[in-house]
């Protein structure tokens, strides 16, 4: 599997949270995971149903009993017949989770049943594309508990319900969990008793075709890209994607102005000598044809260290197309959030790369147009960057200091970067708000040279600061 954390025997909930056949899924994962943890697994409806079992105190909660329906019952919509079918996981019998107007009620008793973190399921991916249905409210119940959740989606589109536009932007912020051929044993037992048009056989008919693309028959009847319905994603929050590439609060990125790859390499080790979290490389009098291999050389050479760039002659979704998989950040003076379609270019690129990196993507950033606000723009980033990056109003100059608590405020939980104006004598300024400084001016002897000097001094500051 893909998945990067870990499990250490823990008690592991796996919900599917759109009911029908998500509880195919869950189980289905539950079994990949059950020798690494105490697992259980279950669905979520709308309508209880009968021959269930009542948990002793709880209302919302309930378990499948016994009674397994025939074959010809199994595909039966709007009963519990689906999950009754479905093979028991250690002899424990699915759980059934009731989503009305109590969903307080359910978080809470959801966080009674003694789990230490649950695993979310969803076939095809509306929740990450629709503000309200089903499984975004039991995403949300889910959430409310109080446990860490972890958010997978199976095969988006294989619902119908999202367009390929709209999941091709969702899944900007989704990175590879494993295939989807490891779920096939469990779709191939009950997809003979579903019909063709019930999401595991949509999946099955993907794994086996050599189309790239597929025609979903149900719903908005959508086109999508085979090789989405045979993959399972991990969605994250923007801070958990954060974390996957950093661990202290505060991150410190020199920049450095490429000239060649002796220079380049010079100033690396200033940056490490210093000890940054990174580099950014940019490239003012060449080309993205020389900055995009020496980035790949640096990143390849320092394996467990953060190399970014910023092609000033590429727009962002021509650097994602072409940016090697071990330079871990893309930083663009202009996200693409105006009405250009930028933004949706990039995410589509990003998801047909598989690129896992970060994007710091310019927002009220210098020399750029500004549509509104820079708190409204701050906004409309959310979650459609990794890391929303401004500056101050140009090269060097330091940004208002209440402009970047403003968007701070804004960007919520999302990471805040800032790009212009930093030095060792103002950083006190933005401490309480930045979460990572991508410097050169305020510690370059000259512009392509940073001081040794004032580089540690910095470092020393942001890593010295207590929020």
């Amino acid at each position: 599997m893909g998945w990067s954390w870990r499990f250490d025997g823990k008690r592991v909930l796996v919900a599917g949270i759109g009911g029908g056949s998500d509880v195919v899924a869950a189980r289905a994962v539950a079994g990949m995971i059950a020798g690494a943890a105490r697992v259980a697994f279950g669905n979520t409806k709308r309508r209880p149903g009968p021959n269930l079992l009542e948990v002793p105190g709880l209302r919302c909660v309930s378990r499948v009993s016994e009674w397994r329906p025939a074959p010809e019952e199994i595909d039966v919509h709007g009963t519990c017949n689906i999950d009754h079918a479905v093979p028991d996981l250690g002899g424990e019998r699915a759980y059934v989770f009731l989503l009305n107007d109590e969903n307080d009620t359910l978080s809470r008793e959801i966080a009674s049943l003694g789990f230490d973190e649950i695993i979310a399921v969803d076939i095809g991916g509306d929740s990450l594309t629709h503000e309200n249905g089903r499984d975004v409210e039991m995403l949300a119940a889910l959430r409310a508990t109080g446990l860490p959740v972890k958010h997978l989606i199976v095969a988006p589109g294989a619902d119908g319900q999202s367009s390929c536009e709209e999941l091709a932007v969702a899944l900007a912020a989704c990175t590879v969990a494993f295939p989807a051929a490891d779920l096939r044993p469990l779709l191939e037992t009950l997809g003979p008793h579903l019909s063709v048009d019930r999401t595991p056989n949509i999946i099955l008919s993907a794994l086996d075709t050599s189309d790239e693309e597929v025609n979903i028959p149900r719903e908005r009847r959508p086109t999508m890209p085979a090789r989405w319905l045979r993959t399972v994603y991990l969605h994250e929050q923007p801070l958990d994607r954060w974390r996957r590439h950093f661990q202290r609060p505060r991150i410190f990125l020199p920049v450095i102005h490429v000239n060649d790859d002796a220079q380049a390499r010079r100033n690396v080790e200033v940056a490490r000598q210093a000890d940054a979290d990174g580099v950014f490389l940019i490239m003012h009098y060449g080309s993205y044809k020389q900055l995009l291999p020496l980035a790949a050389r640096v990143a390849e050479e320092h394996p467990h260290w953060f190399v970014g760039v910023n092609c000033l002659d590429l727009v962002p979704y021509e650097v994602v197309r072409r940016v090697s998989p071990a330079v871990r950040g893309i930083w663009s003076d202009n996200a693409g959030l105006d009405t250009s379609g930028g933004f949706e270019r990039f995410a589509t690129a990003r998801v047909a790369s598989g690129w896992e990196g970060l994007h710091f993507g310019g927002v009220a950033f210098k020399y750029q147009r500004l549509v509104g606000t820079p708190d409204e723009a701050a906004q409309r980033a959310v979650r459609r960057v990794d890391v929303i990056c401004t500056s101050g109003p140009g090269t060097g100059r330091a940004a208002d200091p209440q402009r970047i608590e403003g968007m701070r405020a804004a960007a919520a939980e999302m990471p805040l970067a800032l790009a212009s104006g930093v030095t060792p004598e103002n950083i006190e300024y933005y401490l309480p708000h930045v979460d990572a400084y991508l410097v050169a001016t305020g510690i370059e002897i000259s512009f392509e040279e940073l001081d040794p000097h004032k580089t540690a001094e910095l470092g020393r500051k942001i890593r010295g600061y207590e929020a």
